[in-house]
């Protein structure tokens, strides 16, 4: 079995997809399996697809577009590696990404989860700045969570361990929490006491939408992460919160977002 399963939901990317998945050829990284999931795509996606399906890459098809969290916890479930990585089809990943995210978790066995920064580039490949994520320890990952309503892991960027999202239920199905499925994920983990990380570099390209995100898009954005954060508040967060050696298990980094 592969140590790495790399998980690329795909829903009408053709003008991106086989920059995307390109850079997942070249990894120096070997030792994966590429689960793509063609969600339902009316475009030529699915002809790009069919190109890389191989011995170590394996196409599932959604008949209609169901979405990015059953797309992924169907992927899940068909993985076979011991971490999961997850490559947007308009992302693109750097060639040791993967053999850097995988060596990090190799010798920190009690971290469960992490990202890294991206380099944000247009719809034509064009720089144009970076998003950077500070190495967050528990503590801090809460009060990023709790103040901002933010995302502790930029997710394109994101591996895991396998059994840990499995184990804690893997991606939202409900779907008045879609678009903020990696943010449910990673209050749920923190909340049961699992570490994360963020190295400090680069690990993908992260291409922002030409047509940008619709004031609708964004409202139901926020919407849903009020929602998941009232939620985690009401049922779980003040009992972790409140221990008296939560706050003294990390100490706070320098980092403002």
């Amino acid at each position: 079995m592969p140590k790495l399963s790399i998980i690329c939901t795909v829903y009408n990317a053709e003008l991106y997809l086989k920059e995307s998945l390109d850079s997942i050829s070249a990894q120096t990284f070997k030792d994966f399996e590429l689960i793509l999931v063609n969600d339902g795509s009316t475009d030529k996606s699915r002809d790009i697809l069919l190109k890389y399906v191989g011995s170590n890459v394996r196409l599932l098809e959604n008949k209609y577009n169901e979405g990015i969290p059953i797309s992924r916890n169907r992927a899940l479930l068909e993985a076979t590696g011991e971490y999961i990585a997850i490559h947007d089809g308009d992302d693109i990943s750097y060639k040791e990404r993967f053999s850097k995210e995988v060596e990090y978790l190799d010798q920190h066995p009690e971290v469960d989860f992490m990202g890294g920064h991206a380099t944000k580039i247009s719809h034509t490949g064009e720089f144009l700045g970076y998003m950077h994520y500070p190495p967050l320890s528990t503590a801090d990952a809460f009060m990023v969570i709790s103040r901002y309503k933010l995302n502790p892991i930029i997710d394109p960027s994101c591996m895991y361990r396998k059994d840990v999202v499995l184990n804690n239920g893997g991606y939202t199905m409900d779907p008045d929490l879609r678009t903020a499925l990696d943010f449910h994920l990673w209050c749920r983990l923190l909340i049961k006491k699992h570490k994360m990380a963020n190295l400090q570099e680069p690990l993908i390209k992260y291409r922002i939408n030409p047509q940008g995100v619709t004031r609708t898009e964004t409202e139901t954005m926020v919407e849903a992460t009020d929602a998941i954060w009232a939620s985690f508040r009401r049922k779980e967060f003040a009992e972790v919160v409140l221990r008296k050696d939560f706050f003294q298990q990390d100490s706070f980094t320098e980092y403002c977002i």
